[in-house]
């Protein structure tokens, strides 16, 4: 009877358990998603902006100095795969971020600042520059990641960018 018990109270544990793992679909909220950033980016962007590198680490950075330029401090940034114009007459970025641990606010506001400075740029310049700087879209994926997407047809790339991280 005790074995009997015992067996049965393991049974039990071991369900508790695999019901609290479970349920996910394997990329909880916070620790980004498993997909390859750059794979991804270049993937949704549009076919104007293949030309624009696509930055995943200080090393790929070089002389550009295209990281300052966009303004989310590298110690804020667990994995990142970035895209972004220095030409002043081309509104694009795209971006999409996993910061570190605690950072998530101060990566998405950096990211809205790097928004507001193509916008303020474009204003009273390029029209149909500002109306693309204008049309950016920032969100934060369910696996934690900042998305940022400035370019033509921003939602479309912004759908593919979501997809792309949850496969």
């Amino acid at each position: 009877m005790k074995k009997l018990f015992a067996w049965g109270l393991a049974a039990l544990l071991l369900m508790g358990v695999l019901v609290a793992c479970g349920g996910g679909n394997g990329a909880a909220a916070g620790t980004g998603s498993s997909a390859d950033y750059k794979v991804v980016l270049e993937a949704a962007r549009p076919e104007s902006a293949e030309n624009i590198p696509v930055i995943t680490s200080p090393e790929e950075d070089g002389p550009t100095g295209l990281l300052d330029f966009f303004g989310v401090p590298q110690e804020d940034m667990k994995k990142y795969a970035i895209s972004v114009s220095l030409i002043n007459v081309k509104a694009y970025g795209i971006a999409i971020i996993l910061p570190q641990e605690g950072k998530e606010q101060a990566v998405t506001d950096a990211v809205n600042a790097f928004v507001e400075l193509q916008q303020k740029g474009f204003e009273n310049y390029l029209q149909d520059q500002y109306a693309i700087a204008k049309g950016a879209l920032v969100k934060t994926a369910p696996t934690g990641e900042v998305i940022l997407v400035m370019c033509e047809d921003a939602a479309t790339v912004m759908a593919a960018i979501e997809k792309g991280l949850a496969a």
